[in-house]
């Protein structure tokens, strides 16, 4: 009952968190999320029914073909947790993110526990994790299926956890279970995995080599010193984890892929040294510009107050975000990656900021009310932007399309879909009704066409949007099923 008590508002915050991921899996039994949400559970589900980790990918993955072929063409991490958890939990808990979410919660609880190691201030860590907790950006990536992006986020924040511990206190088991965190990121994402090993190496600068530094303004004197053995120890061992991570995971990847065009795309720009692309979009509201000023303000405050773990890592943050401005251009599939990364350069912003407010209420009584009001206000935008997308879920399927899949699944015969109904800007994807229903990812159309006639049934998904032309080509085609406005032809 104590510990309650002491940690109530902790507790709040990860059962809001808990609300939140968990929303999509109470909604519905239906999927809601679209092409690599489809790709991961799809294969994750596969993996679970043969339990071939080799065995070559169903014809419906979106994935198969331009990406891999085969399941260890994934790197392994999240199918195999997802595959397990398929088997443990059933399908459902899986299907719409429950079991990722899972894991968002505990990093989450990590990422308090680091952030008050970081600010040294309880009320700090708890806002930050609130933020993260409500974080639009995270939710975009989550509900719209970029779990293997995801899921390497959620496993990095443990390992920047135990490498502060380690860093500070050079104990054998915080490098090892850094260790374990740092290959489970590697086994998830790879680009991520190398933006978490940036970041280690950016504390590794903080705590190690200017622990020591001093900082006289308006005067700069930098008074590194000499680095002592246990630091340079610390860095070599950090640094040999950090390369057996990636050889371990991205070798065999790269090996057995197909995935792996964009490092060339990426030599090609940095040869041919074309134009610098512009700072990604939208920042001001994706993460509310009150989180961005209080960011760099802190950011700021930070490097005056000589807090170089958190400045070191600020900074880095920035710099990633950054890159698209002087090494990836927006047309290289590479700064996908980048973007993605601006979910987790969010969490950083809300350490950052939350480290300011609170700091500056604490050392100015008259500035607490409008710290306190700014925070407030930045959490409410979080709430409304995640809560707006809340609203808008609804399942990538149909229960008219699911019944219509039934049916074909009764036939054993195969289909063609017209995909026929207008999806842009909601969570509706034609791509599950292949999926269920067994089909090629090719065999569909937005209209009726000689490639369509050649299947022996063709499923329109809206009856009533058919023109006269595609009447005309299927009128010697029976009706035989009926599930609202989707309809079941026959040869």
């Amino acid at each position: 009952m104590k510990f309650i008590k002491k940690h109530i508002w902790l507790i709040l915050v990860i059962a809001l968190n808990f609300a939140v991921v968990l929303y999509p899996v109470v909604l519905t039994s239906l999927p809601i999320t679209q092409t690599d949400g489809l790709t991961y559970f799809m294969t994750s589900k596969y993996l679970a029914e043969t339990g071939d980790f080799f065995a070559e990918l169903p014809d419906y993955i979106p994935a198969k073909g331009d990406e891999a072929t085969h399941i260890n063409e994934f790197l392994p991490v999240p199918i195999v947790y997802m595959a397990l958890m398929i088997k443990i939990t059933g399908e459902r808990f899986v299907l719409n993110g429950g079991a990722l979410g899972l894991l968002f919660v505990l990093s989450n609880i990590y990422l308090y526990l680091f952030a008050e190691k970081l600010t040294n201030n309880k009320a700090a860590a708890l806002v930050t994790t609130l933020l993260s907790a409500i974080s639009f950006r995270f939710y975009y990536l989550f509900w719209g299926g970029n779990w293997a992006n995801v899921c390497a986020m959620i496993l990095s924040v443990p390992a920047l956890y135990y490498a502060l511990d380690y860093l500070r206190g050079n104990k054998i088991k915080d490098l090892i279970l850094m260790s374990v965190f740092l290959l489970l990121t590697a086994g998830s994402h790879t680009v991520h995995f190398l933006f978490t090993a940036l970041l280690i190496a950016a504390l590794f600068i903080g705590v190690k080599v200017l622990k020591n530094t001093e900082l006289k303004l308006p005067e700069i004197k930098l008074k590194v010193g000499s680095l002592a053995e246990k630091t340079l120890k610390s860095g070599v061992a950090i640094f040999l984890i950090v390369s057996a991570a990636f050889l371990v995971t991205f070798i065999p990847f790269a090996l057995a892929g197909t995935r792996t065009y964009w490092v060339s795309e990426w030599i090609n720009y940095m040869l041919a040294l074309d134009k610098v692309p512009n700072f990604w979009h939208y920042g001001a509201i994706a993460d509310c510009s009150i989180i961005i000023i209080l960011g760099m303000l802190g950011l700021i405050y930070a490097i005056y107050k000589q807090k170089w773990e958190i400045a070191t890592l600020g900074i880095m943050s920035f710099v990633i975000v950054n890159i698209t401005n002087f090494l990836v251009p927006d047309d290289v599939w590479l700064s996908l990656f980048i973007y993605r990364y601006q979910a987790f350069h969010f969490i950083v912003l809300a350490l950052l900021s939350s480290y300011f407010a609170f700091e500056i209420s604490s050392k100015e009584p008259k500035l607490r009310k409008l710290m306190i009001a700014l925070m407030t206000l930045a959490v409410l935008s979080h709430v409304a932007k995640t809560g707006y997308v809340m609203y808008k879920i609804e399942p990538a399927i149909t229960e008219d399309e699911y019944s219509a899949v039934e049916y074909m699944q009764e036939t054993g015969e195969g289909f063609w879909l017209i995909n026929n109904i207008e999806t842009d800007s909601s969570f509706r994807s034609y791509e599950w009704i292949l999926a269920y229903g067994d089909s090629d990812k090719t065999k569909r159309s937005e209209e009726i066409n000689t490639s369509a006639l050649a299947e022996p049934y063709i499923i329109v998904q809206d009856t009533e949007a058919l023109s006269s032309d595609e009447l005309t080509l299927i009128k010697d085609y029976e009706e035989v099923a009926e599930f609202g406005t989707v309809t079941i032809f026959k040869k």
